[in-house]
């Protein structure tokens, strides 16, 4: 047996000296083979040369200063520090956040997960990532009536939308309980005016290259935003039950809902275009705000030809097929409508004037009793209703189902 006094130690293996007595030579002093002092935080030698003193940890052979850990357990103790004055002064601090996440929300009608005046994250700079650099910015930012683009002006002009999109929920429908029926009413018009302005201000189309396969930045993606955010504008008069929607108002969602529509048909049908379950939820939302419209105002009855109503009916109801073919889940919304567009033509058929292009068949009529209305109402509330249409669509069944002394709704 070999000796102990006389072991070798194995190949790759490192000695570490610990203790009191272990002095460590700053890499500077060891390369120049110089004696170190080992003074903390430079040695006399480091200070003499006015460079940085490291010094080689022992166990990870990285170099850093000879106060290193001190340093840290400083800079964790003034964090530390930060945080409790941080936590007395503030209960509820401000969340630096942008407002895209709450966008679900407010298209299902849902309370926001963070109230805006919490949220203190400002918008980027229009400006192209190539004309900013790690010291400077070399241009100016875009100014809104530019008549160039630059790579941020379209995820700008999301973003303020999309804030629209949270003030206009806050203000009009979290808080609806805690104001009265005027200072709701002044609100509108300036949200309204807000609105328009948004779509005045839309930022140079960006050219393309190939097929597209997104609506994004693109001149029929802001038209269809506008006319989405004017039903959410409006949707609580439009289902006030006490009258409070005048003719105008429904004139406005009817077109608007109408334009949703049609462009919707030109952009998803028989195109390489994929639709979502944010398209679902808008087509359908616009094809009921249309029904209702059609169904609570004779002003927009009497304005509205069959053949209109038959081709905006006609062209939901093909994109509501589209994305039942890709997601199984959609087809008791597209169901649903073509029952509810079968009972709208019949009505506005008895209602007189034109007959050309609406045609109801015997077929048709047995397809809408009321049984199915709620075989469709449970199997969309399986997969999930928005709570924005939820009335919307209970309304119009009831309505349908009772037209003509068809039934009531079960």
């Amino acid at each position: 047996m070999q000796n102990a006094g006389h072991r070798q130690a194995l190949p790759g293996s490192r000695r570490i000296r610990t203790g009191p007595r272990t002095q460590l030579a700053c890499i500077n002093c060891k390369e120049r083979k110089l004696k170190c002092d080992s003074q903390v935080p430079s040695c006399v030698n480091c200070q003499r040369f006015d460079i940085t003193c490291l010094v080689e940890d022992p166990a990870t052979r990285r170099h850093q200063p000879r106060n290193y850990v001190e340093t840290l357990e400083a800079k964790v103790a003034f964090l530390e520090d930060l945080l409790r004055k941080a936590r007395q002064e503030n209960t509820t601090p401000p969340v630096a956040a942008s407002r895209t996440e709450d966008t679900p929300t407010t298209i299902l009608g849902r309370p926001l997960g963070i109230p805006l005046q919490e949220v203190d994250a400002e918008f980027p700079l229009d400006i192209d990532d190539s004309n900013i650099t790690e010291t400077d910015i070399l241009v100016e930012p875009r100014s809104p009536n530019s008549a160039f683009s630059t790579t941020m002006s379209t995820a700008l002009h999301v973003f303020r939308l999309r804030k629209i999109w949270a003030r206009l929920h806050a203000s009009l429908y979290s808080d609806k309980y805690n104001m009265d029926n005027t200072t709701h009413d002044d609100r509108i018009p300036l949200f309204r005016a807000e609105i328009d302005a948004w779509l005045a201000s839309t930022p140079p189309i960006p050219p393309r290259t190939g097929a597209a396969l997104s609506i994004l930045a693109t001149q029929d993606w802001y038209d269809l935003s506008h006319s989405e955010t004017i039903i959410m504008l409006y949707r609580g008069r439009l289902i006030d039950h006490l009258g409070g929607a005048s003719d105008d108002l429904f004139l406005q969602c009817a077109r608007a809902a109408e334009s949703i529509c049609l462009k919707n048909r030109r952009l998803y049908v028989a195109k390489p275009v994929n639709c979502t379950w944010g398209t679902l939820h808008v087509i359908f939302s616009a094809g009921l705000t249309y029904l209702h419209c059609l169904w609570t105002s004779a002003a927009v009855r009497h304005r509205t030809s069959l053949n209109e109503m038959s081709s905006t009916l006609t062209s939901c109801t093909m994109v509501l097929a589209v994305i039942a073919e890709r997601f199984k889940g959609a087809a008791p919304y597209r169901d649903i409508f073509e029952a509810l567009c079968t009972r709208t033509k019949e009505m506005m058929v008895d209602g007189g004037g034109e007959q050309l292009g609406v045609q109801i068949s015997t077929m048709d009529l047995c397809y809408v009793m009321p049984g199915r209305f709620t075989q469709w109402m449970a199997e969309i509330s399986d997969v999930g209703i928005p709570d924005t249409v939820d009335s919307l669509l209970a309304g119009l069944v009831s309505d349908c189902v009772t037209y003509e002394g068809i039934g009531e709704l079960i």
